[in-house]
């Protein structure tokens, strides 16, 4: 019941973050995103050390203080830096329905760097269904752009909106590559932050997000002083808070409750799992863009949904038994701990034995 809450919730809070950011850069788009960022990560820790106090309040018995061990959460938040300004930025750019369309590659890159970097078993259902959700992601946001809508298509009517052009516009080509780099900082974030959430239990988990959220804070000043280095003298005198609206507050809160629901999702379970709950989130943001935006559904959307509904209940019912590399990680850095020794000499990954399995790859 709990791991489905977080689902839920991670669900509704990254379907109302991409509407709000969408109406946001509708409405203006000269607003410095490092600053927006910031602000949620900021959210973020506030909510973590809430939950921090809320919990044990104190270092737990073996916590590790060495500086060498708090900065391997340096890497995760720089590029979560990256990936979230750059997000704040597309969306506005190409919208949230093409925006969902190349962010499907996202699926298939992450069950790659999962295999291969945390050497986790997947079966070989679990692959097709990987494969089936990546199909069906693109399904649902190609009738977007191809499909007639159910109405037209009773009615005998042709597509309001032809091909021929669309993927022609600089935009599109240039948030196709944005996002493609986007798909390579948030999966690999998201897998290091995996490693580093699920190593080592000695340490309190609300205390490893303070690490994470506070280097994010630290990049993202970094990037709002920057951005005001080489803005114009008269977009500089406006201040910091140019180009805001109501609409900002919301968009940087709901930002940060997102963001905090992805870290217990990526503790409870793994980073495939997370990748289901962004279909659930796509299935959320097209169901608002149809009441917020006028978006007509289509029989592809129909269609992709099926296809995303069958991926899920393939996943589900093949799980692939527990490997050990879970069980080394934490063998190996209560070993350490108990030595004295640094949890971090070897390099990321390197203490995990690759096993293979006749069930899966």
């Amino acid at each position: 019941i709990k791991i489905s809450l977080w689902l839920r919730l991670d669900h509704n809070a990254k379907a109302v973050v991409n509407a709000t950011v969408q109406h946001q850069e509708e409405i203006d788009t000269d607003h410095n995103t490092f600053l927006i960022i910031m602000l949620s990560e900021v959210v973020k820790l506030i909510l973590a050390l809430a939950f921090y106090f809320g919990t044990d309040g104190h270092l737990q018995k073996g916590t590790s203080t060495h500086l060498k061990n708090h900065c391997t959460y340096s890497i995760p938040a720089l590029l979560y830096t990256l990936d979230n300004n750059i997000f704040i930025w597309v969306i506005g750019l190409i919208g949230p329905i093409k925006f969902h369309l190349f962010n499907a590659l996202k699926v298939p890159i992450t069950a790659i760097l999962f295999r291969t970097f945390l050497k986790q078993i997947l079966t070989n259902n679990q692959w097709y269904s990987i494969l089936l959700l990546f199909v069906g992601l693109i399904v649902t946001q190609q009738s977007d752009i191809y499909g007639k809508s159910l109405e037209q298509c009773l009615a005998g009517k042709e597509p309001i909106e032809q091909v021929g052009g669309i993927f022609s516009s600089w935009t599109v080509v240039l948030g196709f590559a944005l996002v493609l780099l986007m798909c390579l900082f948030s999966s690999f974030a998201n897998i290091w932050t995996e490693y580093v959430y699920k190593k080592d239990d000695t340490e309190n988990f609300y205390m490893k997000n303070i690490y994470l959220y506070s280097y994010g804070i630290f990049f993202n000043m970094i990037g709002v002083a920057i951005r005001q280095l080489t803005v114009s003298d008269a977009q500089r005198s406006l201040g910091l808070f140019t180009g805001w609206t109501y609409i900002t507050p919301f968009i940087f809160l709901l930002q940060g409750i997102y963001g905090f629901m992805i870290a217990h999702v990526l503790k409870v379970l793994d980073n495939i799992a997370n990748v289901f709950a962004h279909a659930g989130a796509l299935l959320l943001t097209v169901f608002l863009s149809f009441i917020l935006f006028s978006f007509t559904p289509t029989i592809l959307f129909f269609c992709g949904c099926y296809t995303i509904f069958s991926a899920i209940v393939l996943y589900q019912n093949n799980k692939a038994p527990p490997g050990p590399v879970l069980d080394k990680w934490k063998a190996r850095a209560e070993e350490e701990n108990s030595d004295g020794g640094d949890v971090d000499n070897d390099p990321l990954f390197g203490m995990i034995d690759y096993t293979d399995r006749e069930d899966g790859l």
